[in-house]
């Protein structure tokens, strides 16, 4: 018996404070498999990106998005149930996509 799975798109505006933008459920294991940064603006804005489980780690620090461009991390990040996503941008005008696979822990 397979296991029940969601696949989820989810959105942010980054805003210049670091905040929560995806936080694993407790029942679930998520696979996320994207994260897409979109620059809306017409000068170039950095982002900064973490993740959590029981300690914060750096994904990415200052990464530069040009101008009305955008930047993916295609790399899978493998999250544990209530670990979370955290990001933050260095102005206004950039969007987060993540693309989540959740799956439910066996057990629960």
């Amino acid at each position: 018996m397979s296991l029940p799975t969601r696949y989820l798109s989810i959105g942010s505006t980054l805003t210049t404070s670091n905040q929560d933008v995806y936080t694993a459920p407790a029942a679930f294991h998520s696979n996320v498999s994207s994260i897409l940064f979109v620059n809306t603006t017409g000068s170039a804005l950095t982002v900064s990106l973490d993740w959590y489980d029981t300690a914060y780690h750096t994904i990415a620090e200052a990464l530069s998005i040009p101008a009305n461009s955008h930047t993916q991390i295609v790399d899978a990040l493998f999250l544990q149930g209530t670990n979370k996503i955290r990001a933050l941008a260095s102005g206004s005008g950039v969007e987060l996509t993540l693309r989540v696979e959740e799956i439910a822990r066996q057990g629960i």
